[in-house]
């Protein structure tokens, strides 16, 4: 199934009874869930209520806003929050679960017969660190849709990574969290050692007005940036190796059209790695490709060829790749 075509004859003809059902289990989702939210507004109401006319303030207080007003409404406000995250994810837990093995599963199976969907698995945390992409202390690795495949020799697997990282500890010895990545990380085993090792980031200086600077910093913490005397390369990437010669091996003509090309069909931040015999691809998405919608219709057309598209993107990836390198 490589069409358009092909996959809204396999939408009409296999897809579309299983969707409806799971259609009826999201709207009876949805349907708790703005219940539980008008319920916690009506709540929130009686407790504004009850503190700005009800409540009496007590003569002694010192001047100033009350903090006993100003703990109820944040106190009820966390609360209320916290309640409706739990009992959403509760509500929405079992359509979602629905969709992806009925859905997301006979796409995979259709985009290729070498190809496996797992729900609950992800890429594993050795090969992220494997990549050297992102050189700094892992705070929390989360991850699932993992899809795995093989083509000839190559074995490869992708899936949803969310990664965050931890800052320095300050004086208190308190260190925080921030992301550093969220999106697909993609890893591609060719059974045998490349030439060099390079890593391929974006070139992040062209995005600033004071883009010399930027890329006298980003080369400043990267290390040895090679050009790669290719326009429309140079400028949407930076290439980092110690191997000036086999780097441009590496990075053939070809490939380095297909890395813009991806970049461009993915609409996205692009990073790459090779080190060993793997690859190593990390695109930055804002969402879950293959998390349905609470409040969208799982039936939308749209939404599903949507699915499909990037499925193909991935799974064939290695195969385009070829084509153009």
């Amino acid at each position: 199934m490589k069409t358009e075509a092909e996959f809204k004859h396999f939408y009409e003809t296999q897809l579309m009874s299983e969707l409806k059902e799971i259609e009826i289990k999201r709207l009876n989702a949805a349907t708790r869930i703005r219940t539980l939210l008008i319920f916690e507004l009506i709540i929130l109401i009686v407790i504004l209520v009850y503190v700005f006319w009800f409540r009496t303030e007590d003569p002694s207080s010192m001047p100033g806003p009350d903090l006993i007003n100003v703990f109820w409404i944040m106190g009820s406000l966390v609360i209320l929050g916290f309640i409706f995250v739990l009992a959403s994810a509760g509500f929405s837990r079992s359509f979602r679960k629905m969709y992806k093995k009925n859905i997301i599963g006979k796409l995979v199976g259709r985009v290729s017969k070498d190809l496996a969907y797992f729900r609950d698995d992800k890429v594993e945390f050795n090969e992220f660190k494997a990549s050297r992409l992102y050189n700094m202390d892992i705070a929390s690795y989360k991850g699932r849709d993992l899809v795995t495949g093989k083509l000839s020799d190559i074995s490869y697997r992708f899936s949803w990574l969310q990664v965050y990282g931890r800052t320095m500890p300050d004086q208190k010895m308190k260190s925080g969290t921030f992301r550093i990545f969220r999106g697909v990380f993609f890893v591609a085993d060719f059974q045998k050692q490349f030439i060099t090792q390079a890593t391929v980031y974006p070139n992040i200086g062209r995005n600033y007005r004071f883009d010399v600077i930027m890329k006298f910093l980003q080369d400043t913490i990267m290390g040895r940036r090679i050009e790669m005397n290719d326009p429309e390369f140079d400028k949407e990437f930076a290439v980092y190796s110690e191997d000036e010669e086999n780097i441009k091996k590496l990075l053939s003509p070809g490939l380095r059209q297909w890395i813009v090309d991806f970049k461009a069909r993915t609409k996205s931040m692009l990073s790459l790695s090779f080190s060993g015999s793997k690859m190593f691809i990390a695109v930055n998405l804002r969402k879950n490709l293959f998390e349905p919608a609470i409040f969208r219709k799982v039936t939308d057309y749209d939404t599903v060829y949507e699915n499909f598209q990037y499925i193909m993107l991935f799974g064939n990836l290695l195969e385009d790749m070829g084509k153009k390198a």
